[in-house]
């Protein structure tokens, strides 16, 4: 389940298994992490169905200009990551359609 939608910090150190507990103590539903993932996979594609039908599409995922310019040291110094190919295989991850 999104952080978000649970008002909870994404840098939060709290497991889905405490996520789960909380919830279960709160609302009396009895959930296991593998559902509260369930449920954020869920969220995240409702999401992108209404941003797609909204006329949205991957043209609009950007990230901010700061990250793709390259470092002046460390491992990665001159690189700037192909956001074209992380892109698409968050997309294939997801299932979602590349051409939408």
């Amino acid at each position: 389940m999104s952080t978000f939608a649970l008002l909870l910090c994404k840098f939060s150190p709290v497991s889905p298994t405490q996520i789960c507990q909380v919830l279960s103590a709160i609302t009396g539903w009895e959930m296991a992490p593998d559902d509260l993932l369930a449920a954020g996979d869920r969220s995240m594609n409702i999401k992108r169905a209404i941003s797609n039908k909204l006329g949205l599409s991957r043209e609009h995922d950007k990230v901010p200009d700061i990250c793709l310019k390259p470092l002046d040291e460390g491992n990665t110094a001159g690189k700037v990551p192909d956001m074209d190919l992380l892109l698409k295989e968050y997309y294939d991850f997801r299932g979602w359609d590349w051409d939408l």
